[in-house]
Formats: structure tokens, C-alpha cells, sequence
């Protein structure tokens, strides 16, 4: 395998990796999206439930929807960091055909050196 064919498919691994990058952070966004749109439309349905309840029945809808808002910043929470390690992630996968190709060249020169103190290599 030819140092151009190597080059060409970690060029093309890293095109189809940041894709795949971006697809998953766009389905994470539109999931928190979507449901943002739902948190948002059980409040008011919850809130416009206030003029015809008892005081008892008031104070329940208050804490469950006050529980769901909790629950969904949770959830929201740990979108963010979720998207936060994806881009990590990646940053971290990009840098590693590099950070490889590095420790080869450093590798081998180690090893010539050996060979040349040894008398391996005139």
C-alpha cells in the first residue's frame, strides 16, 4: 500500500467520521428540539388546567409540572454534555492518525540509532 493510497483513505475515514460526527449531533438536536417543543406545549396544556381545578388539585399540577421542568433541564443537561463529548471525542480521533504516524517515525529512528550503536548498520 503506497503512502498516496494511505493518505487518500485516512483523508476519506475522516470525512466519513466527521459525516457521521455531524449527523449524530444534528439527530441530538433536533430530538432536544422536538421535545423542547413538547415540554413547552405540557405546560401550557397543564397551566390552562389552573381556572377549573380545586386549590388541592392546583398545588398537584404545580409540582408535577414543576418535577417535569426539572426532569427535562436534566435531560437537557445531559444533551449538552453529551454533545460536548462527541466533540471531544472527534477532535481526539482527528489527531490520532497523526499522533500514529508520529510515534512510528520517532519509533523507527530509535531503532536505526540502536542498529548504528550495535554496528548493525555501517
Amino acid at each position: 500500500m503506497s503512502l498516496t493510497s494511505v493518505s487518500w483513505r485516512t483523508k476519506h475515514e475522516q470525512a466519513i467520521g466527521d459525516n457521521f460526527s455531524l449527523l449524530v449531533h444534528q439527530e441530538l438536536i433536533k430530538a432536544k428540539e422536538t421535545g423542547g417543543e413538547k415540554f413547552s406545549s405540557t405546560l401550557e396544556a397543564g397551566e390552562r388546567l389552573y381556572p377549573s381545578t380545586s386549590t388541592d388539585g392546583r398545588e398537584v399540577i404545580r409540582q408535577q409540572l414543576r418535577d417535569l421542568r426539572e426532569r427535562w433541564e436534566t435531560y437537557c443537561d445531559n444533551l449538552n454534555d453529551t454533545l460536548r463529548h462527541l466533540d471531544t471525542t472527534l477532535a481526539q480521533v482527528r489527531v490520532l492518525p497523526r499522533t500514529i504516524h508520529e510515534k512510528c517515525v520517532r519509533l523507527c529512528i530509535a531503532q536505526i540509532v540502536d542498529c548504528i550503536a550495535v554496528g548493525d548498520i555501517p
